[in-house]
């Protein structure tokens, strides 16, 4: 279902450009727990594999949630984290 939701999403919201290249049929999820480099077990919210049309490879989409209550300096810094670690997770 969350393929399904998150498919739909990218209809409706992503750039189109972008959607014309992405196969909607074949998105899975990925899993999203690894462990760091230090031996922590890490979660990112939602994940999802994207296969290109040509074949080519696919793209990873992640989803994240963030809830902030205090100083929201913060969050640029926790977001490349996030990004950091999906990185070497999927592509190193």
């Amino acid at each position: 279902m969350q393929t399904v939701v998150f498919a739909d999403f990218l209809l409706n919201y992503a750039d189109p450009k972008f959607v014309a290249e992405v196969d909607l049929t074949k998105i899975q999820p990925a899993p999203t727990h690894y462990f760091g480099k230090d031996g922590d077990e890490r979660i990112i919210d939602l994940i999802f594999q994207c296969p290109l049309k040509n074949g080519g490879g696919s793209l990873m989409a992640v989803i994240v949630f963030e809830h902030q209550s205090k100083n929201l300096k913060e969050i640029p810094q926790k977001l490349h984290k996030y990004i950091s670690a999906v990185r070497l997770k999927y592509i190193a």
